[in-house]
């Protein structure tokens, strides 16, 4: 019988130990892990996704994508919003009217060829093609701290040509991840 009390309470506390580490999440992996949801065609890729905290109110949005298209697009625009709501930053004039107080964010796009557009040059991006997006200063509502989780809403906007007809489309989800 007092085998059955030793043992049993030893189990018991495992038990304990084991729901308390299952629930604050110690042993997990996904500590640092970004993860995206809701993009169909332009898809992120988790380990090129960073929210780099810069101090204050204000972030960097740097991202890779692949085109999933299964044709060249132009991308024309790029839309960051925070958790709350609320436009962070944005890029050139397809979201002016949206963007934060003081207009569109600078953007840098790599990995693509210019092309000519009616107000200067966008990226064209091969089919299955990966390209990075950098946008910033981002000004996010929730308070942004070094290592917190983020959750951010990013809309891409772009053009595919079929014939001589531009189509415009536009891809968004949501990115989860911790501030670099």
């Amino acid at each position: 019988m007092e085998y059955l009390f030793v043992y049993g309470l030893a189990i018991i506390v495992m038990i304990i130990v084991g729901a308390f580490i299952l629930n604050t999440g110690i042993l997990s992996d996904s500590w640092g892990t970004v993860t995206y949801s809701g993009f169909s065609k332009i898809i992120p890729q988790p380990n090129g996704i960073k929210v780099d905290f810069i101090g204050s109110d204000m972030s960097d949005f740097d991202g890779v994508f692949t085109n999933g298209v299964g044709d060249k697009i132009i991308l024309t625009g790029v839309m960051v919003k925070g958790e709350a709501g609320e436009v962070a930053c944005c890029s050139d004039e397809a979201y002016a009217t949206g963007c934060p107080v003081g207009g569109p964010n600078y953007m840098n796009v790599s990995g693509v060829e210019e092309v000519a557009w009616a107000s200067g040059t966008r990226p064209r991006v091969k089919a299955g093609g990966a390209f990075e997006v950098f946008l910033g200063p981002c000004t996010f509502a929730a308070e942004e701290v070094e290592g917190q989780p983020y959750r951010v809403y990013v809309e891409l906007e772009y053009n595919t040509t079929r014939g001589r007809e531009t189509v415009p489309h536009i891809d968004a989800g949501d990115i989860r991840g911790r501030y670099a």
